[in-house]
């Protein structure tokens, strides 16, 4: 287990891993990255890779990042739940600020890979003006206020998908990650600036009487509406378990098709039940990072938001019944 405390990780070692681990997500196990693990013990900790081949670790990695978990904060904390947009913008802005400029030309600012690289260039940075007795005031201000008003927030539902999917070493990197963040929001010297969500309030699907089950489907694949991640992979091992095809498509095809064919072949109440055990895993998941300081708040948000999902699905199943008939 990569121990991520301060005495050792030092402030310049933090920095190559932030680093190295922000490259590794936006351009998958490369046979240049996978050169670089073997002879670092640091890095074999973070990413003890179970394939024996670059190919199988580049499978693993796409079908995780290009199928089933999106790592953009856009994802998480938008109320559309799409890439890009106004998180994206808003993160990009604090790279400028902070001097930081990523090459945006194959993913946008709001990636983890991103935002990994440029805590990992303001660790640099930082340790640069200690080995000139400089001081570094506004570099750790800056990365305070990314941390604080962007990172803690988006976090939790993307380590909670991760860690669902099982797919190593990134489940288990969430687990190092969020030590690391507790670890540098713990040597703020200043508090955290805001305790006040970033979010959207979340409507119910139902609130416009002209909703069908399609729009049922895209709400559940909000994860700031329900404070949970939904993947494809999900949506198969549901199906598979209910004996409910899903279909093809985008994932809001497969989710509408999954409610289709469990409430038609009496199999809905099992899949409404499935998915309230899903929800009580993540609030688990919440509880436990709750207890972290510094993830209080972020923590105690998206299990509202998960609590808000678990009524919104009580209310459901007779529409979901007559949508069903009515399709």
């Amino acid at each position: 287990m990569l121990d991520t405390a301060a005495d050792a990780l030092p402030l310049r070692g933090r920095s190559q891993l932030l680093t190295f681990t922000g490259q590794l997500l936006l351009e998958g196990p490369t046979p240049m990255l996978m050169a670089m693990v073997s002879p670092e013990e640091r890095l074999r900790q973070a990413f003890p890779f179970a394939a024996t081949s670059v190919d199988e670790e580049a499978a693993v990695f796409h079908q995780l990042f290009s199928y089933d978990v999106h790592p953009y904060a856009s994802v998480m904390m938008d109320d559309e739940g799409r890439v890009g947009g106004r998180v994206s913008a808003a993160i990009h802005h604090f790279y400028q600020k902070a001097g930081y400029a990523p090459d945006l030309r194959s993913e946008p600012a709001d990636h983890l890979g991103h935002a990994l690289g440029f805590l990992g260039y303001l660790d640099g940075e930082e340790a640069d003006a200690a080995d000139d007795d400089v001081l570094s005031g506004d570099i750790q201000a800056a990365r305070t206020v990314f941390v604080d008003q962007i990172m803690r927030w988006w976090w939790p539902p993307l380590m909670v998908a991760l860690q669902r999917t099982g797919r190593e070493p990134y489940a288990s990197m969430t687990t190092w990650l969020t030590a690391l963040f507790t670890e540098m929001a713990d040597g703020f010297s200043a508090p955290m600036a805001t305790d006040t969500p970033p979010f959207p309030s979340a409507p119910h699907p139902l609130e416009d009487p002209s909703a069908g089950l399609r729009d049922i489907a895209a709400h559940l694949l909000v994860p700031v509406y329900t404070g949970v991640v939904l993947t494809r992979q999900d949506i198969r091992r549901l199906a598979h378990q209910f004996e409910a095809p899903s279909g093809f498509g985008t994932t809001t095809d497969q989710l509408e098709n999954l409610l289709r064919s469990a409430f038609r072949f009496d199999t809905g109440d099992a899949l409404l039940s499935a998915l309230h055990q899903w929800l009580d895993e993540a609030e688990r998941e919440y509880v436990e990072l709750g207890s972290h300081s510094r993830f209080g708040a972020p923590a105690a948000f998206w299990q509202e938001r998960v609590h808000g999902t678990r009524a919104m699905l009580a209310t459901i199943t007779s529409a979901l019944e007559r949508l069903v008939d009515t399709d």
